[in-house]
């Protein structure tokens, strides 16, 4: 059958910078975007030759905003996906999800993408509130998300995925919760619910945060303690997110995300699995037999590559050894819902979950943080919000 993997595709040009980003983009012109799109289709064509028995499970385009694509270059992008590498049942059959900002589409652009093989959307819009909008640096009004979606309805796209913010600058808990009914009045099939995170190198980090404590936590200006929520709002919004989109009927399945029954996204869920995929494009990351690597961010260096060895584009590589595999086995599974099944753990490492994480899950079972129903640990409702506490007890100390 061959080794079902994902393929996630990075392509990291926008239209510009939004003030809270972090991720690997950046404006270019179309002959830079052009000379890029012929670097990745070898980059793809040197993935399949190194590894032949790869079969994809699921693709995913993102960026970036990969929506700024013409439709050629989506012709071009998917046709060569589809000529170099195997799905693992039929091309309509696999979901392919593309990136889209709102303020990039028009209807021909969406027609573009279901002619190319894409059956689901994920669209950033962020707030229903067109100040908030205006704050973080997004190009779009809320009405033109709007448009976004219904175009996108009109071409046949029947699983989107809507990506919303709490914690922007001068967010109330009523504004908030106004832009989770608009959101949801959409009928989305998925929601991805972030905090904002200020993040080095960012303009929100330079205007908002003075330095950091002994701990590395940003301590905030002036001006960041007026416009930011403080931690007890921030908590309001993350509780009022899992009681607004519960009772709409949509179900957390890992801890940012939520979905309609059986919308849950197939690409992201084999990161938290820790299933393989293969990275392509700057700045990439993939996951290949217990190999994690990440491909170089300089674009100079990337649009220079002679298309022969797919190593000489990374600038990192692991090899996981059996202690990192587990750890990232807990880290990752524990944040899905369902958690970790005792039968995975003892397959992949031909041990028992409680001989290596007894005592640890124990702890947290006494905390009310972590439950065990016989076949899996998965963390309660609680553990999901102290996470990043509970998932730091699952590092293995070697001394």
């Amino acid at each position: 059958m061959g080794m079902e993997t994902g393929l996630y595709i990075h392509l990291p040009f926008c239209v510009r910078k939004c003030s809270y980003c972090d991720f690997l983009s950046f404006p270019a012109s179309e002959d830079v975007r052009q000379s890029y799109l012929q670097v990745l289709m070898k980059e793809l064509s040197a993935h399949a030759a190194e590894h032949p028995d790869t079969v994809l499970r699921t693709v995913y385009v993102g960026g970036g905003t990969p929506s700024l694509m013409r439709p050629a270059a989506m012709d071009m992008l998917f046709g060569h996906i589809r000529e170099t590498f195997r799905p693992v049942s039929s091309w309509d059959q696999i979901e392919i999800t593309m990136e889209v900002n709102p303020g990039t589409v028009d209807r021909d652009k969406f027609a573009a993408m279901k002619r190319a093989g894409v059956n689901r959307l994920s669209i950033g819009v962020q707030s229903a509130d067109d100040e908030e909008l205006r704050r973080l640096g997004r190009i779009h009004t809320f009405r033109e998300a709007e448009e976004a979606f219904y175009a996108a309805r009109e071409a046949g796209f029947d699983n989107i995925s809507l990506d919303l913010m709490s914690g922007i600058p001068g967010q109330s808990e009523e504004s908030f919760r106004e832009s989770v009914r608009k959101i949801l009045a959409l009928r989305p099939e998925h929601l991805s619910v972030y905090s904002l995170i200020l993040e080095p190198g960012t303009p929100f980090y330079r205007m908002y945060v003075a330095g950091e404590d002994s701990f590395g936590n940003p301590v905030l200006t002036e001006k960041g303690k007026q416009e930011l929520p403080d931690e007890e709002l921030d908590r309001a919004l993350y509780l009022l997110t899992g009681e607004m989109l519960a009772d709409a009927g949509y179900h957390r399945y890992e801890i940012s995300n939520y979905a309609l029954p059986g919308k849950e996204s197939v690409h992201n869920s084999s990161y938290w699995r820790r299933i393989p995929y293969i990275g392509a494009g700057l700045g990439a990351s993939g996951f290949l037999q217990d190999v994690r690597w990440r491909n170089t961010d300089s674009l100079q260096d990337y649009l220079s590559w002679d298309g022969m060895h797919t190593g000489d584009l990374q600038m990192e590589q692991q090899q996981l050894d059996r202690k990192d595999a587990m750890e990232e086995m807990l880290f990752l599974g524990l944040r899905m819902a369902d958690g970790v099944a005792k039968d995975d753990f003892r397959r992949c490492f031909g041990e028992d979950l409680s001989g290596i994480y007894g005592d640890v899950i124990r702890k947290h079972i006494e905390e009310g943080l972590l439950l065990d129903d016989g076949d899996r640990i998965f963390l309660t409702e609680r553990g999901m919000d102290l996470a990043n506490y509970v998932l730091s007890d699952f590092i293995i100390d070697e001394d």
